[in-house]
């Protein structure tokens, strides 16, 4: 009996961490497509997987059920939204490009898809540069610490107005609440 319970305690313990059991260890990909400026396709161990970058969201590019819900919630037309998506992802498309090595930190995996930190061939964290660079906003999908300084360059990106936030700076303001 009290070996059952030691093999119950081990389990939750393992399950509960399961979402960032992960990290730390990273793992060489390469980059298939930008399909938008926080999910990228890429190869890895032959198999072709999304990336969910952890701790960022994006405007949306493409029409989805949170494109209607930011646009209900910001007052912003949808294609509004769009085009700051776009703006987003092609931002995206100059700091990284279809057929680079990059590296993984995986937080989370599934069957199709995987969510965690993609590192760009400098070693720079991707979604810190888009952040940084105001093209993302921070979202609550991450490490703590992770979590901190991407606040941290999302509120720098703000005070100095840069990307999205140079002339978009209230509908940026409401889609990163």
């Amino acid at each position: 009996m009290q070996q059952k319970v030691v093999i119950i305690a081990i389990l939750i313990i393992l399950f509960s961490c399961f979402p960032m059991c992960y990290g730390g260890e990273l793992y060489q990909a390469e980059v298939i497509k930008i399909s938008d400026a926080d999910s990228i396709w890429i190869r890895m161990n032959g198999r072709k997987i999304k990336l969910n970058i952890a701790g960022i969201d994006a405007p949306e590019e493409f029409k989805s059920r949170k494109m209607r819900m930011d646009s209900k919630r910001c007052h912003i037309s949808r294609k509004r939204i769009r085009k700051l998506g776009r703006m987003a992802t092609n931002y995206a498309r100059s700091i990284l490009n279809k057929g680079e090595m990059v590296k993984i930190e995986i937080y989370n995996k599934g069957e199709k898809e995987i969510y965690g930190v993609l590192f760009l061939p400098d070693g720079q964290s991707y979604g810190e540069e888009i952040v940084r660079q105001g093209y993302a906003c921070v979202s609550g999908e991450s490490k703590e610490k992770e979590l901190q300084n991407l606040r941290e360059l999302l509120y720098r990106a703000k005070e100095n107005k840069k990307g999205l936030w140079d002339k978009y700076y209230k509908e940026m303001d409401c889609l990163c609440k």
